[in-house]
């Protein structure tokens, strides 16, 4: 081992140990791709052989089998983990939820499709051009046309960020103010029986890496489910009976001044005592 010059000497001088022969052997997947490295260190006769090469040429093929099969494995588990979530969804959704408990349900459950960290859920209000959210007793408000939400709601397309801090779009005054740090952003739209967008969800931080098309397919196959669900709820239920007289959500209402751009929330905001609801509390659950 000395006499070759890609030998480091320093982890034998580090630990007292003496290394005289190696044999390497690449670890390949089905493809091809090199995914890891196999290696033989002093063989107790002397010298490796040409055997002895081979047996780890075979050990490192098998390796590489084993590899891919549990990747496979790991990869059939996760699909079954977001049926299963996808289908847990759209049971609660099917249930007599109120509008708070509807927000919630998807947004505390339709980031596990996707394996995000967070999700936020906003609805669209077309005649107001405005896009609301529910947080706890908020109701939060963004105008339609700022921010990465507000584009998909404008434009009713799929918006796939694989870093925030690229897009012109996401505010990192967020970040810095939250310590959070947003990295990948899958912003969908959900779209009524006449094709407008009803509402947006937004899906912040993919496990590990981006958001991939399988994962743009997933959620579109939730979206589609979830969309005429949304849309004969209680929640634009009594939408068409309030949009005239005031917000159907109950609490604050916080509005975001039109400078606000980000992955869903600028940082500026004028918060406004729900003096609309108190007539609407009889209807509000």
């Amino acid at each position: 081992a000395y006499a070759a010059s890609r030998f480091d000497s320093s982890h034998d001088k580090a630990t007292g140990y003496r290394t005289r022969s190696i044999l390497c052997a690449p670890v390949k997947d089905g493809s091809g791709r090199i995914v890891g490295v196999i290696q033989a260190i002093n063989r107790a006769g002397g010298p490796f052989t040409g055997v002895d090469q081979e047996i780890l040429t075979i050990l490192a093929a098998q390796a590489g089998i084993a590899l891919r099969n549990a990747e496979l494995y790991h990869m059939s588990v996760a699909s079954r983990e977001k049926v299963r979530a996808l289908l847990e969804i759209i049971k609660a959704m099917h249930s007599d939820l109120g509008i708070n408990s509807l927000m919630f349900t998807i947004t505390q459950r339709a980031h596990t499709i996707v394996d995000a960290d967070r999700c936020s859920f906003f609805l669209v209000n077309h005649s107001k051009r405005e896009l609301w959210m529910l947080q706890g007793d908020v109701d939060l408000r963004i105008p339609m046309d700022k921010g990465i939400v507000g584009a998909v709601a404008t434009t009713g397309d799929c918006v796939n960020i694989p870093d925030a801090y690229e897009d012109p779009r996401f505010n990192q005054a967020v970040d810095m103010s939250t310590g959070y740090r947003t990295r990948t952003i899958l912003c969908m739209p959900l779209k009524g029986a006449d094709g407008n967008v009803i509402a947006v969800i937004q899906l912040i931080n993919k496990a590990t890496g981006v958001f991939t098309e399988e994962d743009e397919e997933m959620m579109n196959s939730f979206l589609t489910i979830a969309a005429p669900i949304l849309e004969t709820s209680q929640l634009f239920q009594s939408r068409g009976n309030k949009d005239e007289s005031g917000s159907e959500f109950e609490g604050r209402t916080v509005k975001r001044t039109s400078s606000s751009k980000s992955a869903g929330l600028g940082s500026s905001m004028i918060i406004e005592e729900g003096d609309e609801d108190e007539d609407d509390d009889d209807d509000d659950e």
